[in-house]
């Protein structure tokens, strides 16, 4: 999935004009999209970036050529992959020998918390 960014503030206008073009509120327009209210509230908010499909959706429902809008396109996971590396790198250099346990569990698909230790 492919998440839209825009410029500060650009995002906020964008999802306005659609309100105001489409003479709804808020809750009107998750419906309208499919999702959830608070989901639209927050990219209203500028809190998270849009995914394509809710902007693609909103262009098509308000008539607006997207390649006109000046954004930028990322992957889903863009600012997230190099922190969870690092954070799983930190983890198992520090709690590795309680964690080879439950890493192994994991890998065979079973619980942790049911598996009793084998001395």
């Amino acid at each position: 999935m492919v998440r839209v960014k825009f410029t500060r503030e650009q995002q906020k206008q964008f999802i306005d004009y659609a309100l105001q073009n489409l003479k709804i509120n808020l809750r009107k327009l998750a419906e309208k999209l499919n999702v959830n209210y608070e989901l639209i509230k927050k990219y209203h908010q500028e809190a998270c970036s849009i995914d394509e499909k809710a902007f693609l959706r909103i262009c098509k429902l308000v008539k607006i050529n997207f390649k006109e809008l000046e954004i930028t396109l990322f992957e889903n996971n863009w600012g997230r992959v190099k922190g969870g590396k690092r954070g799983i790198a930190k983890m198992r250099e520090k709690y590795a020998e309680k964690l080879n346990g439950i890493w192994a569990c994991e890998e065979l698909n079973l619980d942790p918390l049911h598996v009793k230790e084998i001395s």
